[in-house]
């Protein structure tokens, strides 16, 4: 979907559907046309390419995708496939584990037996590891960091179910942090890999000294770093955190699905469960346009120039607001 000029109203821009039920969504580039394209997690354990009969088969349950991106930033590192690969790889995060799926070439990069499950997967650079994108996992109560070639990066035990990761600068120094909102009472920004445990929550130390936490009375399900961060709890109130401060919280008894900068960083887009749409002010909550669609449940929500439109004269990207939901539909 994209914004309206003028009147700042939401218009579709596409649509797209599936054969399958989805439980999962994500978009990268995986031919020669450097296209971007859907790729889906359905019910019955299949990953899927929109435009595509290609099926890549796992035998458990998927919970997770997310996507190496080669074709960007990663393009101008080292870090390629066995076959030096240039186009993106699928990440899928299981019920018992961790892989690393090549789909230009139809093979499996990496496997990894995960005991507690992959809840939720980010990628991106984090402390010493900030000229090359790590896979950062949350496995139940803990956190890997693997490589492309899934070799262990490194690791740490929390005692909170991880719900949701978000990587984020918040001091300014150059290395981002690792915020982390789980099934507790605290969203944990973590420095790796200085930490320590304390019963059920992770205080944060960072040149010997508390780095940050946020206390909240219920689960963390999504977070998104807006200059500082924003995150959203389960149900009752929202927090918009910038410089560490609570600008503006709203009741809701809405799940929340998504958030995302959209349609830029002044603005964040508010994705519920049952297809509502909110457009805030990111300084103070206000809502400058909203928008309710059929469709039944969604299962995520992410920007992506699906459509085509290419970047700004500029050169800034201008990704829409893609809705993905649980009957295969999507716009």
């Amino acid at each position: 979907m994209n914004v309206g000029q003028g009147n700042c109203s939401l218009k579709t821009a596409f649509g797209f559907s599936f054969a399958h039920r989805l439980v999962a969504a994500a978009s990268g580039s995986f031919d020669e046309s450097g296209h971007e394209q859907l790729v889906v997690g359905t019910e019955t354990g299949k990953i899927c390419l929109q435009g595509s009969e290609s099926v890549f088969h796992v035998n458990d349950k998927i919970n997770f995708l997310s996507v190496y991106k080669h074709n960007r930033r990663i393009k101008e590192q080292s870090i390629k496939s066995s076959d030096n690969s240039e186009y993106d790889i699928v990440i899928i995060g299981t019920n018992n584990s961790l892989m690393a799926f090549d789909v230009f070439n139809n093979k499996t990069i990496f496997h990894r037996e995960i005991t507690e499950g992959v809840n939720f997967i980010k990628i991106g650079n984090i402390d010493e590891y900030k000229n090359e994108n790590v896979i950062i996992c949350g496995c139940g109560t803990t956190i890997w960091g693997f490589q492309l070639d899934g070799k262990d990066l490194f690791w740490t035990a929390l005692g909170d179910q991880i719900n949701v990761l978000e990587l984020c600068d918040m001091d300014g120094d150059g290395l981002n942090e690792l915020i982390v909102g789980t099934d507790g009472i605290e969203i944990k920004a973590k420095y790796i890999p200085i930490f320590i445990n304390l019963k059920l929550f992770l205080k944060v130390l960072k040149n010997a000294s508390f780095f940050a936490e946020f206390d909240e009375g219920d689960p963390t399900l999504a977070i998104i770093a807006i200059n500082n961060f924003c995150f959203w709890p389960f149900i009752w109130c929202c927090w918009c955190l910038w410089t560490r401060e609570r600008l503006w919280r709203v009741k809701t008894k809405s799940r929340i699905v998504s958030l995302l900068s959209f349609p830029d960083q002044n603005h964040v887009a508010c994705v519920w469960q049952n297809a509502k749409i909110d457009i805030r002010s990111v300084s103070t909550g206000e809502i400058r346009t909203k928008d309710q669609l059929e469709g039944g449940e969604l299962s995520i929500a992410f920007l992506v120039d699906l459509a085509g439109v290419g970047p700004l004269d500029s050169g800034e990207e201008q990704p829409q607001l893609t809705l993905v939901f649980k009957n295969g539909q999507g716009f």
